[in-house]
């Protein structure tokens, strides 16, 4: 590795070695002809055995000294390919080659060492997805009596499971009595020990039971027991889809209907679950059957027995969601069943719960039953795609995968504020759009006092502003001259907004065709007076509009952005002549370059993570959340003499698509609980879920991301 390597890049090189070392005497195929290809190339090709490049077109061609060859020969030629590439593209190259890399049993890798997920085809072949809804109708019109399952097939938990209101309960008895206990276990093997007694137990039995166990006086323990059914009505979430079920069977269809339940709480406690999620007595069904009244279980087939009975004579048809219990016991009778797998299980049978952490928090639970409930409501939907999950609008991918993101880096902001005693936050155009949105819906609800500012910005706006002298002029060339795709008398005016001379030499020539050291020198001898005379232009111009913001600069300011490498702040602070706490949803490793002492700089989900070999969803597909953090307007040029802005036009032609997914995030935020306390874990990994073979994107989301550069082409492209 050559010692006057750029530090970004070595820490590239570095990442590669820790990721690929297990590959070292191994073939390696190197997928992609850019930048970090050379670089591998030229610094590690005594280390790896790359024996070849592939590219998706330009076959024959030389390049690096080397070859470039198709696909189909390449795969003869090595057990290994590493995709070369920007993670939030990786995946897209992955699916062109997959067919060709499966066939010749060609292990692919990306950057980060990681290899592609291989979607398991044995999902598409369930039977489950045989079902439907025309089937379910047909079955409820054949019927006298319809009987319906409660827990998981007419409403479900946030929790999720049980347990998790015996931990809200927990907290409650550590609250009201200070007595740590684990009242979780206590609370289980209680309920155990009841069913051993009875099948029939209730909750009363459940408690005088716990009485001797917790030695609570009977005032205390009551408001224990009384905390415990107020949870379950709180975590109660209705299944729409099934209730909507209810309504057409007994309004439509004029159906006795009734609710059957294996269920420790009584009548009047589950009809206020039931009036919670929307389900009325009359409306929707006509009785409640409970096992710990009516004294039978349908887990012995006891209960579906009593209905035969009941109901002598007539058709009867039970609906649930689990096949042993509500099927096959239901069906060793003379009623009829059917399954209607619950949220929860349905996410499972699409295996896309394997791609979560195993994650046990209130926060991971919370925005497990949000993905459920808004995309396992209906249980015919997923049926349709065999298995995979169909995302067809923006609002949804913002409500169910960014929304989470944002929430944490809200959250995060809000506790940097208190612990740095920050009251001013700049979000910078256009990446703060939404963000400063999300801040303000969670600062209220914490009555946090904090200024939040919609701060205009562009690298374009800042860094001509910025410059004062030759040394400024040469950091700009620095920076912007890594632009390949750009010709000189474009790179004048979009870095300088100076206008090429006709009969420069240099006008039509792309800036890879000049020796960086030579194209400083020719800007300044040529160019320089008009720079710097522009940039005082414009810098008064800016500061006229920053001293409009009545920014209190004697107190801490700290600049908000999304992914960054510090340098628009770099410029922003030289203007203001002040400098800021930078507040990162990540950073890059380039950061350590902008700032030598990074002390004032923090980051919600990583630090120094390059775009190529970071394991974080949220930094290696960041591309998608740039083409979604902007706002409905393009991005700013300047500011003109009255401080107003002067945009370009380069907003989104799919901004529409991109405010309803913004109306997703403020929505999702606007519903979180008071106390949440988000996973960034959980979090990162959910976004990354949009992107798996287990969802389907439609061409209309797909549609929504595209990104354009001002520096480098303005057309859009997709990332798609």
């Amino acid at each position: 590795m050559s010692d006057n390597i750029k530090y970004t890049d070595k820490i590239f090189l570095e990442k590669f070695c820790e990721s690929f070392n297990h590959l070292q005497g191994e073939k390696i195929i190197l997928y992609g002809i850019g930048f970090y290809t050379k670089l591998l190339l030229e610094n590690l090709g005594d280390k790896f055995n790359f024996v070849g490049i592939v590219d998706k077109e330009k076959f024959g061609q030389v390049i690096y000294g080397r070859e470039i060859i198709a696909i189909e020969d390449a795969v003869k030629l090595a057990e290994n390919l590493i995709i070369v590439s920007n993670l939030s593209v990786a995946e897209l190259i992955f699916k062109r080659i997959e067919n060709q890399t499966v066939i010749n049993n060609i292990t692919v890798w990306f950057l980060n060492g990681e290899k592609p997920e291989i979607y398991d085809e044995k999902i598409c072949k369930n039977p489950y997805w045989n079902f439907t809804q025309e089937q379910l109708l047909d079955k409820i019109k054949g019927s006298d009596i319809v009987s319906f399952d409660l827990f998981d097939t007419l409403i479900f938990r946030k929790t999720l499971t049980p347990e998790k209101i015996f931990k809200e309960v927990e907290e409650y008895i550590f609250s009201l009595t200070g007595k740590i206990l684990d009242f979780v276990k206590l609370r289980t093997e209680i309920m155990r020990s009841c069913n051993a007694i009875t099948r029939f137990f209730d909750i009363d039995m459940i408690y005088s039971q716990l009485k001797d166990e917790l030695s609570f006086d009977e005032e205390t323990l009551e408001k224990i027991k009384q905390i415990e059914i107020e949870c379950e009505i709180e975590n109660a979430l209705p299944r729409k889809y099934a209730i909507e079920l209810m309504k057409v069977a007994k309004q439509e269809y004029g159906k006795e209907v009734i609710i059957t339940s294996d269920m420790y709480l009584h009548t009047n406690q589950l009809e206020k679950i039931l009036e919670k999620c929307g389900i009325a007595k009359g409306v929707h069904y006509d009785k409640l059957y409970i096992s710990c009244e009516v004294k039978q279980v349908k887990y012995n087939s006891t209960m579906f027995k009593y209905l035969e009975e009941l109901y002598c004579g007539k058709k009867i048809l039970h609906i649930g969601d689990n096949f042993e219990v509500d099927c096959k016991k239901a069906e060793s009778t003379s009623i009829k069943a059917f399954w209607l797998l619950s949220p929860t299980e349905l996410f499972r049978q699409t295996k896309a719960d394997s791609l979560l952490p195993e994650k046990d928090t209130p926060s991971a639970n919370y925005q497990k039953a949000v993905l459920f409930q808004r995309l396992f409501d209906n249980p015919f939907e997923i049926c349709h795609q065999k298995g995979k999950i169909l995302i067809d609008n923006m609002y949804d991918f913002g409500y169910l995968f960014v929304a989470p993101v944002v929430a944490h880096y809200v959250l995060w902001l809000l506790n940097q504020c208190t612990q740095k005693d920050i009251k001013t936050l700049l979000f910078v155009a256009r990446d703060g759009y939404i963000l400063k949105q999300a801040f303000d819906i969670i600062a209220k609800k914490s009555s946090k006092e904090i200024k939040s500012v919609y701060f205009l910005s562009s690298r374009r706006c800042s860094s001509v502003a910025s410059i004062e002298n030759e040394k400024d002029i040469a950091v700009i060339t620095e920076i912007m001259s890594s632009i390949s795709k750009i010709s000189f008398s474009d790179f004048l005016n979009k870095a300088f907004a100076v206008k090429c001379s006709e009969n420069d030499t240099y006008k039509d020539k792309f800036l890879y065709e000049i020796d960086k050291k030579e194209l400083f020198e020719h800007i300044i001898s040529n160019y320089a007076n008009l720079i710097l005379e522009n940039s005082e232009k414009e810098r008064n111009a800016y500061r006229k509009y920053i001293k409009s913001l009545q920014l209190d600069f004697n107190s801490p300011i700290a600049f908000v952005n999304l992914i960054g490498r510090g340098v628009t702040q770099k410029f922003i602070e030289k203007i203001i002549k002040k400098e800021m706490f930078g507040f990162y949803l990540a950073t890059e490793p380039d950061i350590n370059c902008t700032y030598e002492n990074t002390d004032s700089i923090f980051s919600a989900f990583g630090y120094n993570e390059s775009l190529h070999t970071t394991k974080l969803n949220t930094v290696g597909n960041c591309l998608f959340l740039e083409t979604l953090f902007t706002a409905p307007y393009g991005s700013i040029i300047k500011f003109d003499e009255n401080a107003k802005p002067v945009y370009n036009n380069d907003k989104s032609s799919k901004i529409d698509n991109i405010l309803l997914c913004h109306k997703g995030i403020s929505d999702y935020i606007n519903q979180l609980p008071d106390d949440f306390c988000s996973d960034r874990e959980f979090a990162d990994k959910l976004f990354g879920l949009a992107f798996k073979e287990n969802f389907i994107l439609s061409q209309e989301v797909k549609d929504t991301f595209k990104f354009s550069d001002y520096y480098d082409d303005s057309k859009e492209k997709s990332l798609f």
